[in-house]
């Protein structure tokens, strides 16, 4: 197995514990999650979330240090445009009562190897 295949792993293991701790954290913030890594042809929904009325498409940014730039920089205008679009996918397959919809990002940062440091989350609200 060749170095790159390593990476690639391993920055999908960080992906995926970021998108388990932002889960956990909605859901004690009482929140009730619908979906979670929903696929269709334009794209994925992270976490597609109950916020009390409110329907919540959130988008989570996992990184190990901000030497390639905080976690919030990927969250481009062409990005909002690509959640903006799978969020109007997921509403047409899933029709129900909502009294608000948004799109939020958590960005996650994960402060050092071992050391018992919990990550930095912060949460953006209505992005777009």
């Amino acid at each position: 197995m060749g170095a790159t295949t390593r990476v690639g792993r391993s920055r999908q293991a960080v992906g995926r514990d970021g998108e388990e701790l932002v889960a956990r954290l909605v859901v004690a913030a009482g929140w009730r999650v619908l979906a979670r890594n929903w696929r269709c042809r334009y794209g994925e929904l992270d976490l597609v979330a109950l916020d009390g009325d409110c329907l919540v498409f959130c988008e989570v940014k996992t990184r190990r240090s901000v030497r390639a730039g905080h976690p919030l920089e990927a969250v481009t205008p062409d990005k909002v445009r690509r959640l903006r679009r799978l969020t109007g996918v997921w509403l047409q397959q899933y029709d129900g009562p909502f009294d608000a919809v948004r799109i939020d990002v958590f960005a996650v940062l994960h402060r050092g190897a071992g050391g018992g440091r919990l990550p930095l989350v912060e949460h953006l609200r209505a992005v777009g």
